[in-house]
């Protein structure tokens, strides 16, 4: 099965998260060859204590060189990074210290939409009252939501119901039958494998995959399909 995992990234992150191995560019290949993910969209920790320009520009460069890597550029208000070959954009307002109101990101949102972008945020870097008026106030753009944790399903069920623009990555989501559940309830369409490479491991959200009793057509939206969708990705871009 193809896997692209939609949630990883390059270069040490300055805050409280310990990477299994060192965050570098070759070790992030690596682990994609062991794991068997033919692509990944990976964000650049540079981004984070450095500068954004800096670290997008890096993203943008091995997207162009490394096959496997899909760039993710991060985006905050104040910056101005051309998302010419992007697949994604991501965004960190506690780390960066804004607000998620419309009026702080706005523009950000304006560009994902221009670009027919996703835009990518961690469950830990909003709340849920924050995410709703997000979601409502920026229809056209489609948010994935990474590291959702398990103990939050009951707030996730409500937002697949009402928001078409909410997507969940799934690497966080490991209740005991989880995604049999949400396949049951809402399809698969809104359910994207990620992994969170290099700061957590890529087996269990394999695992979860190959392992739920779903339809084999369920796991490969999950695993792959969906993000080809949302990133406008052609099939013949995956290994098969």
């Amino acid at each position: 099965m193809t896997f692209i995992d939609c949630n990883a990234s390059i270069g040490e992150v300055l805050y409280n998260k310990f990477p299994l191995v060192n965050p570098t560019l070759d070790n992030q290949l690596s682990l994609m060859r062991r794991y068997g993910i033919s692509r990944a969209l990976c964000s650049s920790g540079f981004c984070l204590p450095f500068d954004i320009d800096y670290g997008n520009e890096l993203m943008s460069q091995w997207g162009r060189e490394y096959r496997g890597i899909l760039p993710v550029f991060t985006a905050a208000p104040e910056s101005f990074t051309p998302f010419n070959n992007a697949k994604a954009m991501k965004i960190y307002p506690k780390i960066m210290n804004y607000c998620l109101s419309s009026l702080h990101v706005g523009g950000i949102c304006a560009q994902a939409a221009e670009k027919n972008l996703p835009v990518l945020l961690q469950f830990g870097q909003t709340d849920m009252r924050e995410l709703m008026a997000l979601l409502s106030d920026f229809p056209g753009v489609n948010f994935i939501v990474t590291e959702f944790y398990y103990r939050n399903l009951r707030n996730l069920c409500p937002l697949l119901e009402n928001y078409k623009n909410f997507y969940v990555e799934i690497s966080f989501l490991k209740t005991f039958g989880a995604l049999e559940f949400l396949c049951e309830r809402f399809g698969a369409g809104r359910l994207v494998f990620g992994t969170g490479s290099p700061y957590y491991g890529a087996g269990a959200s394999i695992a979860m995959v190959l392992c739920a009793e779903i339809s084999q057509d369920d796991k490969e939206l999950i695993a792959h399909g969906n993000i080809e969708l949302l990133c406008h990705l052609e099939v013949s871009d995956h290994d098969d």
